[in-house]
C-alpha cells in the first residue's frame, strides 16, 4: 500500500549505501585482502551489543545521512526544477534513522485502555441485564445448566438443550456475577459446585461433551457430534474457572468483600424500570415517589459504606432492611398495576434484595464458613482443570493438513471434511489449549493462515 511505498522512499539511501558497501567489501577480500571472507554476527551478539536509542540508529544508518547531505548539495550546483525534488528527498534520507528508531519500537504493552465512568456505568449496566438471564433460568429444572436461549413471542419458550460454549459461557459469567458484587462468594461456589457435578455424570467421548444435551433429561441430542469449537471453549473456560477458585482460595477473608457496585448496578436498572411504567394513574404516584425516594436513600448507604469500607460488616445489615422496604413497595404497585412493567419493577426489587443479602452473608462469615468454603473452593480448582485436560483433542486433528477438522461424527467415527485454516477463527483458544496440553503439534499454531486486511492505517487479521 501507500505505507509500504513511503518507507522504501525514506530508506532507500540507506538501502543503497548497505548494498553498495557489501559489493565494495566483497570484491577487495576477495581479490585483494583475501582476509575475513565468513564474517558474521550472531543475533546474541548483536543484541548484547546493539543500543536502541536515536544516537545509534544515526551511528548504523550514516550511510544515508550521506548520500542526504550530498543531495543537499545539488540545488546548490544545478540550476533545475528537479533539483529542488532531489532536496526535499535528501531531507528524508537525513531523517531516515529518526524514522526507523520511531518505527521499530516496541509495542506498548501496557493497558492504556481508558473508559468513562459514564462508559462504565452503561457497560456495568448491560452486563447485569445479562447476568439476570443466568440466574432466571439456570435452575435445578435444567440440572444447574444454562438453556441455549429463550423465546419472548409469540410465546414464552425455554430452549431445553446446551453446549459445551453454553456451559463455558455460564460458569465463567459465575465468575463474574461475583466479581461485580451481584452474588455472594459461596452462592458462586454453590453454583460452579452444582454445574461441575451434572456435567461429570453426563455421557463423553473421549473427555469431550457431546455437542448438545437435553438439559431436563442429560441425555446427548443426535446426530452424536463432537466439536472443535465448542470443546475448546469449555476446557479453555474451565480452566480460567479453575484459576479463579485456585485466587478465592488463596485468601477468602479478603475475598468475601464484596463490590458494592453490584447493589447500584441494580437500583439503575430498577430506576429505568421504574422511569417506563405508564404515569396515568393518580394513586399510583404516592408509591412511584416513595419507591424513588428509597432507591436514592440506597445510592446514598452504599456510597456512605464505600467511604467508610472498615464499616462495612455492619451497615452491609442496613442495606437488606432497605432493600426489604423497596420490594415490599414495588410489590404494592405491581398489585396495584398489574403490568408488564410492574411486574419488572417487581423481579428487579427481588434481585435487589437477593444481592444486599449476599453482601450481608459474606460480611458476616465465621472462620469455620471460610475453612469451608476454602476446602471446597480447592476441590473445584482440581475438578475443573481435570475435565479441562481429560478432554483428548489429538484426534479431532487431520495429520495431512496439521489442521483442526470442525469436528467428529461419533456414530460414524468420522472426522469432518472441512477444516479451521485461519489463526483468526473461532477456533483459535482450541488450538491454543491443545497445543499447551500436547495434544497437537506446535508445527500447527504455523500453518493457521494469517491473511491481512487493510483497516484505515492498520491492518487486522482475517476470519
Amino acid at each position: 500500500g501507500t505505507a509500504l511505498v513511503a518507507l522504501k522512499i525514506v530508506l532507500m539511501a540507506h538501502l543503497a549505501w548497505m548494498m553498495g558497501d557489501a559489493v565494495i567489501r566483497t570484491l577487495y577480500r576477495l581479490f585483494v585482502s583475501r582476509k575475513n571472507l565468513l564474517e558474521w554476527r550472531t543475533a546474541s551478539q548483536a543484541h548484547k551489543n546493539g543500543d536502541n536509542d536515536l544516537g545509534s540508529y544515526y551511528g548504523m544508518m550514516y550511510g544515508a545521512v550521506v548520500v542526504g547531505v550530498v543531495g543537499l548539495a545539488i540545488p546548490v550546483v544545478a540550476d533545475s526544477t528537479g533539483a529542488f525534488v532531489a532536496f526535499f528527498f535528501a531531507l528524508f534520507w537525513i531523517g531516515s534513522p529518526a524514522f526507523a528508531f520511531f518505527i521499530s519500537r516496541s509495542a506498548e504493552t501496557e493497558d492504556r485502555l481508558r473508559i468513562s465512568a459514564a462508559d462504565i456505568h452503561v457497560l456495568r449496566t448491560i452486563a447485569r441485564r445479562t447476568w439476570h438471564y443466568f440466574e432466571t433460568f439456570v435452575t435445578a429444572e435444567h440440572h444447574n445448566l444454562p438453556p441455549d436461549n429463550f423465546q419472548e413471542s409469540p410465546a414464552p419458550v425455554v430452549a431445553p438443550r446446551t453446549s459445551p460454549t453454553n456451559i463455558g459461557v455460564y460458569l465463567l459469567s459465575v465468575v463474574s456475577a461475583r466479581d461485580f458484587g451481584w452474588i455472594s462468594l459461596s452462592d458462586a461456589t454453590t453454583r460452579i459446585d452444582a454445574t461441575m457435578s451434572t456435567i461429570e455424570s453426563m455421557p463423553r467421548e473421549r473427555g469431550h461433551l457431546f455437542n448438545w444435551y437435553d438439559t431436563t433429561t442429560l441425555k446427548p441430542l443426535y446426530p452424536l457430534y463432537i466439536s472443535a469449537v465448542d470443546s475448546g471453549n469449555l476446557a479453555g473456560h474451565l480452566v480460567a474457572v479453575a484459576a479463579a477458585c485456585a485466587e478465592w482460595a488463596e485468601a477468602p477473608a479478603v475475598h468475601l468483600q464484596g463490590d458494592f457496585e453490584g447493589i447500584l448496578d441494580t437500583v439503575t436498572i430498577l430506576d429505568e424500570s421504574l422511569a417506563e411504567l405508564p404515569d396515568d394513574r393518580r394513586q399510583l404516584r404516592p408509591l412511584r415517589q416513595r419507591l424513588a425516594d428509597r432507591l436514592d436513600g440506597m445510592r446514598r448507604a452504599v456510597e456512605s459504606i464505600k467511604a467508610q469500607p472498615e464499616m462495612a460488616s455492619i451497615r452491609t445489615i442496613n442495606l437488606a432492611v432497605l432493600a426489604g422496604e423497596i420490594r415490599k413497595l414495588a410489590i404494592a404497585i405491581h398489585t396495584e398495576a398489574a403490568s408488564t412493567q410492574s411486574d419488572t419493577i417487581a423481579d428487579w426489587a427481588a434481585r435487589l434484595e437477593a444481592t444486599c443479602e449476599a453482601h450481608v452473608h459474606d460480611a458476616h462469615s465465621d472462620d469455620n464458613a471460610i475453612e469451608a468454603l476454602r476446602a471446597k473452593l480447592l476441590s473445584l480448582r482440581e475438578r475443573t482443570r481435570r475435565f479441562a485436560f481429560e478432554m483428548d483433542f489429538s484426534f479431532l486433528m487431520r495429520k495431512e493438513r496439521k489442521l483442526l477438522s470442525i469436528g467428529y461424527r461419533v456414530e460414524e467415527h468420522q472426522l469432518d471434511e472441512s477444516c479451521y485454516d485461519l489463526l483468526a477463527s473461532e477456533a483459535r483458544l482450541t488450538s491454543l489449549f491443545a497445543i499447551a496440553k500436547g495434544d497437537l503439534p506446535t508445527e500447527h499454531w504455523f500453518h493457521l493462515g494469517r491473511p491481512i486486511v487493510e483497516i484505515g492505517f492498520k491492518g487486522a487479521l482475517m476470519s
